[in-house]
């Protein structure tokens, strides 16, 4: 069954204590990945805004040094 829910993770400073109530939060113990992918999803035919359309190409244009490129 469809929940219309998600799933993401999300570093503690952008989670406020008002956001808590409505988020599982989870402390991941694991040391954080020198390298790792972004990946943005959408439903299938959902229109993004001007302000997505800007942070998908803002995320496009990061660079980071020793990664290749």
């Amino acid at each position: 069954m469809k929940e219309n829910l998600g799933i993401s993770l999300l570093v503690r400073d952008v989670v406020s204590p008002a956001d808590e109530d409505s988020l599982a939060c989870l402390t991941v113990l694991d040391p954080v990945a020198e390298r790792f992918n972004i990946s943005v999803v959408t439903r299938q035919g959902y229109v993004l805004t001007p302000e997505e359309k800007r942070f998908i190409e803002v995320l496009k244009q990061l660079k980071v040094p020793g990664n290749g490129e």
